[in-house]
């Protein structure tokens, strides 16, 4: 299988491969962690469930934006291909030629 990709190197033996998913795990976490942490002192400080979910809303809503800027143009190249593709309306030359015998 690995010969079918002359260029791309074995998955697992990829160096830069796996930096990256070091990377990204440590990131992943360190998000979490921050989370957690703030979300803790909020409600040490105030003791009120509401404000704990105010903070996960504050927490959840840019990223829920990003992911609609980010669509966008995808959605764009997917409606502008599909519009072409749409079949008429119109019936053709041939159908009408077919329907008046």
């Amino acid at each position: 299988m690995f010969e079918l990709l002359p260029y791309v190197g074995r998955p697992r033996t990829s160096r830069n491969l796996m930096m990256y998913f070091v990377a990204f795990l440590m990131g992943d976490g360190a998000s979490q962690v921050q989370m957690v942490a703030v979300s803790w002192t909020v409600y040490g400080i105030h003791h009120r469930a509401f404000d704990l979910g105010l903070v996960g809303l504050v927490m959840f809503v840019p990223s829920l934006l990003l992911v609609f800027v980010a669509a966008t143009p995808s959605i764009v190249i997917i409606a502008r291909r599909s519009s072409s593709r749409r079949p008429s309306l119109k019936p053709s030359p041939r159908s009408s030629s077919r329907a008046s015998r």
